[in-house]
């Protein structure tokens, strides 16, 4: 019981150390959309919608594949698990939706 007590402690302590990370924006996977021919043969879009009704759509890069696969594995995962899904983004150079660079769930 005292180690659970010790780890708990340590583990407050750590996640106060490293500040609260700060993301664009935060909500639940309301759609994902694949395509898979044409133009935009390999777009990942998705959206999300936070706790106000606030929707963003976002695409994922797939410049760098194991970046894309992770990404899209972690926001199939959230879309069936119903969590909530944090994004950082850039700008997207050809216009559109931002382009996800960073995703969190908790």
């Amino acid at each position: 019981m005292a180690i659970k007590k010790e780890a708990k402690k340590a583990s407050k302590k750590a996640a106060a150390s490293s500040g609260k990370r700060k993301f664009e924006f935060a909500g639940k996977v309301e759609s994902i959309n694949v395509k898979g021919e044409g133009p935009n043969a390999r777009q990942f879009l998705f959206s999300l919608v936070n706790g106000k009704g606030a929707h963003f759509s976002y695409l994922l890069d797939d410049e760098d594949s194991m970046r894309y696969l992770a990404m899209a594995s972690l926001l199939t995962g959230a879309h069936a698990g119903r969590r909530k899904v944090m994004v950082n983004a850039k700008q997207n150079p050809n216009g559109g939706p931002r382009i996800a660079i960073e995703l969190e769930t908790r």
